[in-house]
């Protein structure tokens, strides 16, 4: 079944009933989550993502609210932070969205663009060949990689990309060949780390860490020479942290279980995991709070449909 937004964008407008009543459709479904737009500085300050670019804002109050309406048609991979106070989004099949606080808008990078966005703290992006670097009011062109990419990790410490050829790090105006890079690389959460089925490679030390039996990771992010892991178990999220060559593991309880769609760990050690049902895992001072995210948007107004060209 096709979502209320993609369907109003099907139907030609008859007029203020029909679009209030999507919205009022669209505004109760229950809330799903697909990706985090992380703060460093603080767990508590990330921006939560919703599967058709809805955002989750904190309230100040240890909560996270939707209090505009609006999103995209195609579905998110991936969120992170642009310049200022932008977020950036990976869609599927779709250029790079950029949201400054008032609507989304498609960065154009070429024509007809299906972008990879990369995961990681740095905005970067590529389209075929192209390589951008999006972390500036303009996208930035880096130099062409040896083959069309399929994933990037970045980070302010450097570039990595996937191609058919491999892994490749961005070194000066070059891409340089990583070698003893893990097989069966299915994510890169930034430059260094890379993400198998079964561990984390490490690309600069040039070795992979095996994950706990019986894990299998759905949400990582990385900082520096740390990467931070989530798995889905029957009682509730295994965060595993991966540093200097070992992973601990902690098992968070939850009931009911859920998919973990992404994570960060702030230098406080605070820790947001978002889940694809719409609840947030939440450590602060060593306990564990679940919350719900909650949709606040304006009730729909009666009018006429908006203008359509012929």
């Amino acid at each position: 079944m096709a979502s209320p937004w993609r369907l109003a964008r099907r139907l030609r407008p008859l007029g203020g009933y029909l679009l209030c009543a999507l919205t009022a459709v669209a505004s109760a479904e229950p809330a799903k989550l697909a990706a985090i737009a992380a703060s460093p500085d603080d767990a508590r300050a990330a921006i939560l993502v919703g599967p058709e670019g809805q955002l989750y804002t904190p309230d100040g109050h240890g909560a996270w609210l939707r209090a505009q309406g609006g999103g995209i048609g195609n579905p998110v991979l991936v969120a992170t932070r642009g310049p200022g106070a932008t977020i950036l989004v990976g869609a599927d099949g779709a250029p790079p969205y950029r949201h400054d606080g008032g609507a989304w808008a498609a960065v154009y990078l070429a024509m007809h663009a299906k972008a990879v966005v990369a995961r990681g703290q740095r905005a970067v992006a590529a389209v075929g060949r192209q390589v951008f670097a999006l972390d500036r009011p303009e996208p930035q062109r880096l130099p062409d990689a040896p083959g069309p990419v399929t994933l990037i990790g970045a980070s302010a410490g450097g570039v990595t990309i996937a191609t058919d050829r491999g892994l490749a790090r961005l070194d000066g105006k070059s891409w340089r060949t990583i070698e003893r890079a893990p097989r069966g690389v299915l994510a890169l959460a930034s430059e260094r780390w890379a993400i198998t089925a079964t561990g984390a490679g490490d690309l600069k030390a040039s070795q992979t860490i095996a994950w706990p039996v019986g894990d299998s990771v759905t949400a990582y992010a990385a900082d520096g020479d740390t990467l931070v892991a989530c798995a889905a178990t029957a009682a509730g999220v295994d965060l595993l942290t991966v540093h200097g060559g070992q992973v601990a593991r902690e098992a968070v309880p939850l009931a009911p279980p859920g998919i973990p769609v992404g994570v960060v760990v702030d230098h406080g050690h605070r820790t947001s995991i978002a889940l694809a049902d719409g609840r947030v895992l939440l450590r602060e001072r060593d306990t564990w709070t679940t919350i719900e995210v909650r949709d606040a948007l304006p009730p729909p107004r009666a009018g006429p449909g908006p203008a359509t060209g012929r």
